[in-house]
């Protein structure tokens, strides 16, 4: 499971820079719409990959024993 985390967190960041050069692409070319959906779609994926590593980060911390 912490490894499942660790890979997620990794996915996470390589979507959000990947967001963030879309972003910067679609500033340079004045909002191309072709650029607009790809960052729609970057977003949605963004969203499903964060609840993802939510979950389990909560399944990790419901198996370790706290006080």
């Amino acid at each position: 499971m912490e490894l499942l985390g660790k890979a997620l967190t990794t996915a996470l960041i390589v979507t959000l820079l990947a967001n963030a050069a879309t972003f910067l692409m679609g500033l340079f070319y004045f909002f191309d719409l072709a650029l607009f959906e790809l960052w729609i779609v970057e977003n949605v994926a963004m969203f499903f990959e964060t609840i993802a590593k939510l979950e389990v980060e909560f399944r990790i911390f419901d198996k370790e024993e706290h006080c």
